[in-house]
């Protein structure tokens, strides 16, 4: 797909809600990560951001006047603590073999006060549901290319809301928030099925014992319930690194 002159592999529904997103934050520096050829980096670097790229294969990178640094998300990033404002990840994370290490790089990375901004394929949406009870796989995901040398080229880590939830905040952020780039009509037609939804979340969550995480259960379930999440293609999620001292959860 084309998007402002560049090749994308995320919709451009996805892009443009991400920029409404980064359009509402504070300028600073902007890390762009599996920045692909470049169109979010030029979309950040036209709001104000000062943008550095980071890609596994930067010799793909188009947009001038950025520097792009060569990166494998699945390890240590090549940045100081504390070097951004703002990381962006689109449509990299369910590239990758671990959810947990990458978000504590984002977290190491980000200044106190920083905001993560990524996406990934929404499971959890209600023809994904439909589609994993039939036939086994999530929408947007099939069986991983067992004959390839680098699995990150597919789909390899599905990431519903709730696992993203809890690697989010064993990471250290805070102020998690959840949005989508566009519903789908095919999820939308099974709306009937949201009492369904309601009661088979009470049953998977009713025998927890710890009163905090019943709180917790409680409000995951809303999300679960939200619009962005049964009916979105795509799930967005904003997250912030506090200003003071945060030990995550353990």
């Amino acid at each position: 797909m084309q998007r402002g002159g560049y090749t994308v592999w995320a919709h451009w529904k996805t892009h443009a809600a991400v920029e409404r997103i980064l359009d509402g934050l504070p300028r600073g520096r902007l890390v762009d990560l599996a920045a692909g050829h470049g169109a979010m980096s030029d979309a950040a670097r036209h709001m104000g951001f000062d943008v550095t790229a980071c890609d596994i294969q930067p010799e793909n990178f188009r947009a001038p006047g950025i520097r792009c640094v060569g990166c494998d998300l699945n390890g240590r990033m090549p940045f100081d603590d504390a070097s951004f404002d703002v990381a962006v990840c689109v449509e990299g994370i369910e590239h990758l073999r671990d959810r947990y290490a990458f978000l504590r790089e984002c977290f190491r990375i980000l200044r106190p006060g920083g905001a993560l901004v990524l996406t990934t394929p929404n499971v959890l949406n209600l023809s994904s549901r439909l589609r994993f009870f039939l036939g086994g796989f999530p929408s947007l995901f099939r069986p991983p290319n067992e004959f390839r040398p680098d699995p990150s080229h597919g789909h390899i880590s599905p990431t519903p809301w709730y696992y993203l939830r809890h690697a989010l905040l064993l990471s250290g952020f805070t102020d998690l928030r959840v949005h989508t780039d566009r519903y789908r009509r095919s999820a939308l037609l099974l709306a009937w099925l949201y009492p369904a939804v309601v009661l088979a979340g009470r049953h998977c969550t009713r025998r927890e014992r710890d009163p905090a995480q019943r709180a917790a259960n409680r409000e995951l379930l809303r999300e679960m319930r939200s619009a962005a999440l049964l009916f979105g293609r795509t799930l967005i999620a904003v997250a912030a690194k506090p200003s003071g001292p945060a030990a995550g959860r353990s």
